[in-house]
């Protein structure tokens, strides 16, 4: 996953909040498939992208309001699953910031898998 820009202004540091936001679309729009022949393990793939991705820029302070603003700008590219984008921006950010950034890539990576299991957990079992 690319890296969101980060600049030094005055005494600390912001997100480029545009960049992080139009990463996040970016990648909702190529994580979730919409072919019916795509597999189980590659739809969860998917949902555990998107989840990691939107974990990241609320880690690095993109706020619910211009996140959920860029997924409504972009609702076309969803294939009909606004409702799931929308789902996990909402739970990340019921998660609290981690201070640090390696406390940061651990609730992504942990958001992300937790995502993976819920949607391996909703797939039918043959």
């Amino acid at each position: 996953m690319s890296k969101v820009k980060v600049c030094r202004a005055g005494n600390g540091f912001f997100v480029l909040k545009r960049t992080a936001v139009m990463l996040v679309s970016s990648a909702a729009l190529l994580a979730l498939p919409v072919q019916a022949q795509t597999s189980d393990d590659e739809i969860c793939d998917a949902v555990a992208f998107l989840s990691r991705s939107t974990m990241h820029v609320r880690q690095h302070g993109v706020s619910l309001e211009e996140l959920l603003a860029a997924h409504a700008a972009s609702s076309t590219g969803y294939g009909g699953q606004q409702a799931l984008v929308q789902a996990i921006a909402r739970n990340a950010y019921e998660e609290p910031e981690a201070v640090d950034e390696a406390g940061k890539s651990q609730a992504v990576e942990t958001f992300g898998e937790k995502w993976r299991k819920l949607c391996l957990a909703d797939v039918p079992q043959p």
